[in-house]
């Protein structure tokens, strides 16, 4: 552990320079490579899950090489991004972050408060991230090799599912029994025989050829008990789908590193090569990276600096996202467990593929019959016909000259530049699925270019006690986009990925889109004898997305500290190690608009139109309405906190932060009559407010021996307090609904407005939903299908409430149930004991619901064979007098209008708690005493087996609130990532364990 003073005295990196831990007023985390190379993360973002107060790392997928979604201190706004701005080194970096390899990394630093960021203006609304990668040191040449190898897998719990085909046929009969009683007017016995009859009979129950049992259909089900005959015995057994979608997949991790130098020239030198396989067949993800980093002392008074990075990235992800059909996690919970993966004929036998060879994979359109689930689809075959896979290169160049004059006065010139290009090949095959008979080739290609340059002149200077440094600065960015798309379809060679290889060209796109921002900024910081701190900046930017007029905008932050352990009257508290007060104020911008389409959000003043072919004449379709009069989304911050060491025991900081987001850009929704259904506006207010904390024990701390334990979290308030004008009243708008949520004053981002369950009725078993009256004082009674459009309209007089089973009828309400978690973050332990180290971190979150769509889906009450079902279905209401929150199955026929099933419709019955526990990584090492370590004439040996996401805990088995609900097509998704909602294509995060050994000499 270090010395108190050492650690007030470390020198942090902070926007545009650095500061001593003592002297920033400013919100700031930092951590160091050495805590990031203990875990096992491809992408760096997912390093820093559990470590940070006021950070949530969200997992956008499982598949290798994809990058989680980051939240400083929770939702800041609506429509625009809430992801943080990224700096490498100095430059901010918009590229692909799963480019760069984590082992280069020397530190990673957190800024949340406005002091911390406002130097980035614009940018930096929701924090930033500053990355700095390693550099060479004076002294003699320094060489480490690592390597890793190991396996990913999936160890976080599925849902606990129907896996005996049995028992779901049996259910599925049930569903057929209640069908013809409650359609049919059947009496018990009838309906028994009805159902037996049309269990395996296509219009109603499930094709024959899916029968594999010895039996025929209507002899499988004793009608007395609704369970199987005795003496039936199966044909065969179905496979596991998870078997063939699902894998134990490799994991290898090489680097070798170079670095040294002297007094005048120092260096550092990187090569990686990562190998980095899913537990999704085919989902693989290869990145060979290469880094150079110099400092080169030319003279006293000057310095240049180059980093120059490349990685070479080969991403396979067939069958993955929400649009693709072929989708195998849908397969995982969904398909019954009475469809095998191969097609079989009618005695079993499972049939012989005569176009490709092997067995023949069922995708559900055999013998004339298609299967109720997916019919026409099969990812376990798709996968090994299908193909997406990506090809990108990419660069990252920062160049610096630094040349100091007198003597304290320094000017530098900062450039950087950043290059992606990407291909992309998805190939859809010819024999099977959705292009059966003719394949297709699908093709998009993306390149990125953004160059950044900047030149700061600096001042520093004291006088007795007082200190003073100071800074200007001109900034200049351009960033371009350029992409192009097509396809081809009926190919001739199934596996051949080029446009030559297809015959009719289906269509052809391309477009380019980019910003410029224009900055000028300062910093002035003073301290009085390290006691009292004073820190100012401002910045204005000018930016391209704003029309002429509105491009402008002044942003700025104050900030205070006192070092209250450095007064006199401290001097003996000496078990007072540290105390220190800060306080600080600022406003920033955001001008990143999420859009559809994407290219909306960098032109928003501007009206869009696509061009089209009408008879080889060209004709235009109205696209997006834009706004001349938007501008600047602005947010005012206030952060206030102390940070505190006792004794040298306890250390840690305690904040409370206040962000007001006004002129919020906001996607207006007006009536579809004018031609377009929203608009850009600068409308409304939000505020995020919250408190943090972020604990060390050093409860051990001897020479062999040292143990610290530590704890950081937060909790978090959002709430609107203010809504867009509706122009058709003049007045606020009383709600905005965003799918499962209400946008409404008082309420937050992410507050449930949806109509509540109210059970099952005991006398039908069909599901029941509130719907609630406004008594007048006349005695009248008038329903409230949506109560805060209703409220807005109308007095409440007496509300009551009875139940439906129309979920068309019941009422849509605030069910006084948020998204948002109440306390989020992590904790873990640092063991050391003679040359052994275990370190473990856990990330955690209390509160707060998501809607689990996955759960819904197999808690239905669908069609014979439409999707399987959780296990919960075994509570099911099954005669008249049942007591149950679970409806009956009724083969998709409910008690809503002519029959309509509302069994599973969405409702507060799919609120699940968003509380889980996870152990983000595991690790123990050991490295060999010095003194055998010289005989090997090395310097270090250590060996290390280390596990990432090992063990989850959350309210239901599959149920993963900290990832997000799948594998969306659209970049600006980014937003739906803070729903805590399952889905369709949900890829759960990694189990990774490997085991590795580090050399340095």
């Amino acid at each position: 552990m270090k010395a108190d003073t050492e650690i007030l005295d470390e020198v942090v990196v902070v926007a545009y320079g650095t500061a001593t831990k003592k002297s920033f007023t400013g919100s700031a985390t930092e951590i160091k490579g050495e805590k990031i190379s203990l875990k096992n993360p491809t992408e760096l973002s997912k390093a820093l899950s559990g470590e940070v107060a006021g950070v949530q790392v969200m997992s956008t997928s499982g598949q290798p090489g994809s990058n989680a979604s980051i939240r400083i201190r929770g939702l800041g706004s609506a429509y625009s991004s809430r992801a943080p701005l990224y700096v490498v080194d100095g430059i901010p970096f918009e590229a692909d972050l799963s480019g760069i390899d984590p082992s280069d990394i020397a530190s990673m630093t957190v800024l949340k408060d406005a002091t911390a960021t406002a130097l980035y203006g614009s940018r930096a609304a929701n924090g930033v991230v500053l990355i700095t990668t390693k550099k060479g040191e004076k002294g003699k040449t320094h060489v480490e090799a690592e390597i890793k190898y190991g396996a990913n897998m999936r160890l976080i719990p599925q849902y606990d599912v129907i896996d005996s085909p049995e028992r779901f046929t049996e259910l599925t009969w049930e569903g057929l029994k209640n069908y013809a009683g409650n359609r049919g007017g059947m009496d018990a016995t009838q309906s028994a025989a009805w159902a037996s009859k049309n269990l395996f009979q296509a219009q109603y129950g499930i094709a024959p050829i899916y029968n594999m049992w010895n039996a025929d259909g209507a002899q499988l089900i004793d009608p007395a008990t609704g369970r199987f005959n005795s003496g039936v015995a199966r044909k065969y057994t179905p496979e596991k789908w998870d078997d063939y979608i699902f894998r134990t997949g490799q994991k290898l991790d090489a680097s070798v590193k170079i670095s040294g130098g002297n007094e005048k020239l120092t260096h550092y030198t990187a090569f990686s090569y990562l190998k980095d396989e899913g537990y999704y067949i085919s989902s693989d993800y290869q990145r060979f990276n290469v880094r150079n980093n110099m400092s080169n002392q030319i003279t006293p008074w000057l310095k240049a600096t180059t980093s120059l990075a490349y990685a070479y990235m080969e991403t396979n992800k067939p069958g993955q996202s929400d649009s693709n059909m072929n989708n195998g996690f849908q397969f995982i919970n969904g398909m019954p467990s009475l469809f095998p993966v191969f097609e079989r004929d009618e005695d079993g036998n499972i049939v012989k593929d005569t176009k490709i060879g092997g067995n023949k994979f069922d995708y559900g359109m055999n013998a004339g019959y298609q299967r109720p689930f997916a019919s026409g689809i099969n990812p376990a075959g798709a996968l090994l016909l299908d193909k997406d896979e990506i090809v990108s290169h990419q660069f990252n160049g920062n160049g610096s000259f630094e040349a100091k004059f007198l003597k304290y006065f320094k000017i530098t010139a900062n450039v950087g530049l950043q290059y992606l290009g990407s291909a992309e090949n998805e190939l859809t095959n010819p024999y099977y699925g959705d292009s059966a008979g003719k394949g297709q080739i699908a093709k998009y290609q993306t390149n990125y270019l953004n160059f950044t340059a900047n030149q700061i002149l600096s001042w520093g200077q004291s006088f007795d006690k007082h200190n003073f440094d100071a800074f200007v600065a001109h900034e200049s960015t351009s960033s371009k986009t350029s992409v192009a798309y097509g396809s081809k379809s009926k190919i001739v060679r199934p596996d051949n990925t080029e446009w030559s290889n297809g015959v009719i060209m289906d269509y052809l796109e391309s477009y380019t889109y980019g910003y410029s921002i224009e900055s000028y900024f300062g910093q002035l910081r003073y301290d009085y004898d390290n006691k009292y701190f004073l820190h100012g900046t401002v910045r204005a930017d000018g930016s391209s997305r704003f029309a002429k007029g509105n491009k402008w905008g002044i942003f700025g932050s104050v900030g205070a500290a006192w070092a209250i352990t450095n007064e006199d009257f401290m001097k003996d508290v000496k078990w007072l190690k540290n105390l220190k007060y800060k306080l600080s104020w600022g406003v920033l911008g955001n001008q990143d608009f999420i859009t559809n389409p994407v290219v909306a959000g960098y032109y928003p003043y501007e009206d869009l139109y696509t061009i089209d072919n009408l008879n080889d004449e060209f004709t235009f379709s109205f696209k997006f309405k834009g706004n001349p009069n938007l501008t600047w989304e602005r947010s005012t911050t206030i952060n206030t906190g102390i940070e505190f060491n006792i004794a040298d025991v306890l250390e840690g900081e305690v904040e409370y932060f206040h962000k007001k987001t006004t002129d919020m850009l906001f996607m207006k929704q007006v009536a579809p009559s004018l031609g377009y259904a929203s608009y850009p506006v600068n409308d409304g207010a939000l505020v995020n407010k919250g408190v943090e904390f972020s604990l060390t024990a050093h409860l051990l701390n001897k020479k062999d021996y040292k143990f610290d334990f530590r704890l950081n979290g937060g909790y978090y308030k959002n709430e609107m307090t203010q809504m867009p004008i509706d122009e058709t009243t003049g007045t606020e708008k009383p709600i905005e609904i965003s799918t499962y949520y209400g946008w409404a004053k008082g309420h937050s981002l992410y507050d449930f407005y949806i109509r509540e369950y109210a059970g099952v009725d005991p006398e039908t078993g069909f599901a029941l939903y509130n719907q609630y009256y406004n008594v007048k004082a006349n005695g009248e009674r008038e329903l409230i299908t949506d109560m805060e459009t209703y409220k807005s309209k109308n007095t409440i007089n007496k509300l009551e409430v009875e139940q439906t089973s129309d979920w068309d009828k019941a009422t849509k309400k605030f069910v006084d149930k948020s998204g948002i978690p109440a306390l989020q973050g992590g904790f873990g332990f640092d063991l050391y004991a003679k040359g052994i180290t275990l370190n473990a971190t856990f990330s955690y979150g209390i509160g707060g619901y998501g809607y689990d769509y996955n759960y819904a889906a197999i808690m239905h009450s669908g069609t014979s064979g439409s999707y399987n079902w959780h296990k919960d279905i075994e509570g099911r209401w099954q005669k008249p007098g049942d007591i149950t929150n679970i409806p009956s199955l009724s083969n998709d026929y409910g008690g809503g209008a002519d029959g309509t099933n509302y069994a599973n419709a969405s409702s507060t019955r799919f609120l699940t708690s968003r509380s889980f526990l996870n152990l983000a990584n595991v690790r123990i090492g050991y490295s060999l005493p010095k003194s055998i370590v010289a005989k090997l004439h090395l310097s270090d040996l250590n060996f290390f087996i280390s596990g990432d996401n090992l063990l989850y805990w959350s309210a239901r088995k599959g149920y993963v609130s900290m990832a997000s609900s799948g594998n969306s097509d659209n970049v600006n998704d980014d937003n739906k990532n803070d729903s805590g909602e399952s889905g369709r294509s949900q890829y759960a995060p990694l189990s990774t364990i490997m085991g590795g050994i580090k050399i340095q000499f």
